[in-house]
């Protein structure tokens, strides 16, 4: 599996969901993303809401130890939401996709619009925009 070596530089796919499961099938641990959206809708607005946030990392030197950071802002205000402290990611060489799943629950969104969810890889930014709503009645 050291063809990710030929990558130029390290990708990332960020998922946001309702809920991210990890299930055990035979010796490998499998991820089953449930409903992910781009739009979450709550009936009140400031809320606290739960999702899952799963990122899929490619291209990462497998000999070296890596940090990675999540964190969510709104994407106007940039106010942090969410933010988790700095970890230490051991990149696996028997796998090309290294993935990190975040389950958050009750998480304060303070007005509706667009939010960003970030992973910080190295200190070096990935992020995907999601959408936070008031439901109509």
């Amino acid at each position: 599996m050291d063809d990710s070596s030929k990558l130029s530089e390290v990708e990332v796919g960020i998922t946001i969901a309702q809920s991210v499961q990890t299930q055990q099938v035979g010796m490998q641990q499998q991820q089953t993303i449930i409903n992910p959206v781009k739009i979450i809708r709550s009936p009140y607005i400031p809320s606290a809401l739960s999702l899952a946030i799963s990122c899929v990392i490619i291209g990462l030197d497998q000999h070296v130890e890596h940090t990675f950071k999540i964190k969510i802002e709104n994407n106007s205000t940039k106010e942090l939401v969410f933010s988790s402290s700095q970890n230490q990611l051991n990149a696996n060489p028997d796998t090309d996709n290294v993935v990190i799943n975040a389950d958050l629950k009750n998480i304060g969104f303070p007005n509706d619009g667009k939010y960003n969810a970030i992973i910080e890889v190295d200190h070096k930014s990935y992020s995907s925009a999601f959408y936070v709503f008031k439901a109509d009645k």
